[in-house]
């Protein structure tokens, strides 16, 4: 065998490889993106919340304890929705 030849089969065989893991790299990226958007969400819920008891104070331990527990919950959610989708 030629090293041309070799060279195009490898070429051959990489792009049907490729072909055939782009769906289950699509979805892995979507997997991620919920999870990402769910916990940013969840975060920044969590954090307003002692904004709606008067806390002005961003940087306050509950709105950081209740960010942390917001984005926990998010990613929770993000999870199990592309556990749904997928």
């Amino acid at each position: 065998m030629s090293r041309g030849y070799l060279l195009a089969r490898d070429i051959r065989i990489r792009s049907c490889t490729y072909k055939a893991l782009t769906m289950e790299y699509t979805i892995s990226v979507m997997n991620k993106l919920l999870i990402t958007i769910g916990a940013a969400i969840g975060g920044i819920i969590g954090a307003y919340i002692p904004f709606l008891w008067g806390d002005t104070d961003i940087f306050s331990g509950w709105s950081i304890l209740l960010g942390t527990g917001g984005g926990i919950v998010g990613i929770w959610a993000g999870f199990k929705l592309a556990q749904r989708i997928g």
